[in-house]
């Protein structure tokens, strides 16, 4: 049996993913990949093999890319026309296409009509489909999707990348963002308000890694250490040196830096429009605030500054329990599924 992986510019996350479902799988897989905006070297290196990269807006045929028509395809989105239309030819020759979707339930205006779309359009489309977690599954469920045909775990970071660092207690007094300097990301709001904490705290420290139109606005403030460029190794280990992270974002599907953060011990600290929240916030390690009160995020922060070496230690299981869940190992356990209940 012949079976495909697509993935939308295809990260390095993803190449571990797809590397350990290979791994345990008996079955001939092949790997197709739209051409990411910033190349990356070694994709082909972490997966074993080669991968097929494509443009994601050429219509293509199978065999334009020498292979056959598999038997299940795994279609990366809705929208990327060389996947859309690669997907229809696998249908067409009765084979199966699980969609994979990192959507999550937001309750608007858009994803009610969405849902009239799903069932009228995309619903006959796929077989199954595969998001990150619970929200992905809210949707799809309002979507149409039956639930014995949605599959979580889409998403995952293998926790050898990110090992738990010392207990907070023992880590210097700091707080981590990681992401794009835009207002989307929230980062308005947090050079704000930890501006505004930073009066009463002076031995706090920022640490903000990522670049955007807004670098220039935040560099050579007090108390924050701005990374304009960073290799997600030394990611790793200022995550696994800090106390919380802080994630502002005014919307987000699947952040993989709460994943990261949770693996790496760190207490969590994030807005309600976080989509994974759901997933790696336990009942000690995390505060989630209302985004729209910039009174809240100052709330998060000096409450976490309040914690004792005790509560600060059960922060860092807790934190690395939850994410352990979403991995390589439950990715490939998903993938396993799925074909067991799709092959001929």
């Amino acid at each position: 049996m012949n079976i495909v992986i697509s993935w939308n510019e295809l990260p390095a996350y993803g190449a571990r993913l797809i590397k350990a479902g290979i791994d345990n799988s008996n079955h001939t897989i092949d790997v197709i990949a739209t051409i990411p905006t910033i190349p990356i070297k070694g994709m082909d290196e972490i997966i074993g093999q080669k991968i097929n990269w494509i443009e994601s807006s050429t219509i293509y045929k199978w065999s334009d890319l020498g292979m056959e028509i598999p038997d299940i395809f795994f279609q990366a989105g809705w929208y990327i026309e060389s996947f859309v239309n690669l997907g229809k030819q696998v249908k067409k020759n009765g084979g199966k296409v699980i969609l994979l979707s990192d959507n999550c339930w937001k309750n608007t205006i858009r994803q009610w009509v969405g849902s009239l779309y799903y069932r009228l359009i995309y619903k006959n489309y796929f077989d199954a489909v595969w998001v990150p977690g619970k929200s992905g599954i809210r949707l799809m469920n309002f979507y149409g999707v039956e639930k014995d045909k949605i599959y979580d775990g889409l998403y995952g970071i293998d926790p050898i990348s990110f090992p738990v660092g010392m207990s907070l207690g023992n880590r210097p007094k700091s707080f981590i963002f990681v992401g794009k300097l835009t207002n989307e990301k929230g980062v308005p709001q947090l050079i704000s308000v930890f501006n505004e904490f930073y009066k009463t705290h002076p031995d706090w420290t920022l640490y903000i890694f990522g670049n955007g139109p807004l670098y220039k606005d935040i560099i050579n403030l007090k108390g924050i250490v701005v990374n304009e460029f960073s290799q997600p190794s030394e990611i790793s280990k200022a995550m696994a040196n800090s106390r919380f992270l802080i994630l502002p974002t005014l919307t987000d599907h699947w952040p993989l830096v709460v994943n990261e953060a949770a693996l790496s011990g760190c207490g969590l600290i994030l807005s309600n429009r976080v989509g994974n929240k759901s997933e790696f916030v336990g009942k000690k390690n995390s505060i989630v605030y209302n985004v729209k009160r910039d009174n809240d995020l100052l709330f998060a922060m000096d409450a976490m500054t309040k914690l004792t070496d005790n509560q600060l230690n059960q922060i860092t299981k807790e934190s690395r329990m939850l994410g352990e869940y979403y991995t390589p190992r439950y990715w490939s356990f998903q993938f396993s599924n799925i074909v067991q209940k799709f092959k001929k």
